[in-house]
């Protein structure tokens, strides 16, 4: 995948805390009340990402550390799951029939988590690691 088109897809992508933050103010009622099924749609998104890695033709040891990372840091709650993403959605891109999928639906869980963070400091360090992670492993790869 060429570095412009990857760079505009992990920069909407993590516009997802912040713009699901930014609605959050506005839908503070409906979140109250919908938090389980905010949190249910955040584990079916994650449960299509893992099912996506699985079908697509990465290498199997990635997929497994892909897949285990994502489980146990959402179990966690850590902030290291925006790391596993950036991790992801590196990966993605050398397969671009799953990347498209894969980018969609990171958007969509970040869009999600980042409604039910409380701290707009959170939000924009989870963007940022996310951003930084994705671009250091594609730029530590164009180099070797």
């Amino acid at each position: 995948m060429e570095f412009i088109k990857f760079i505009l897809l992990g920069l909407l992508a993590a516009l997802g805390p912040i713009i699901g933050f930014v609605v959050s103010f506005y839908v503070k009622d409906e979140l109250k009340k919908g938090r389980f099924l905010v949190e249910m749609a955040l584990k079916l998104v994650l449960l299509a990402i893992v099912v996506i890695v699985l079908v697509s033709k990465l290498d199997s040891y990635t997929e497994i550390v892909i897949i285990l990372a994502l489980v146990i840091f959402q179990v966690l709650k850590s902030p290291f799951l925006y790391l596993t993403y950036g991790v992801l959605l590196f990966t993605s891109s050398f397969n671009p029939e799953v990347a498209g999928s894969i980018y969609m639906l990171t958007f969509i869980y970040f869009l999600f988590d980042g409604a039910l963070k409380k701290q707009l400091k959170q939000v924009v360090i989870n963007s940022l690691l996310f951003l930084i992670t994705s671009l250091v492993a594609y730029g530590a790869w164009s180099i070797s």
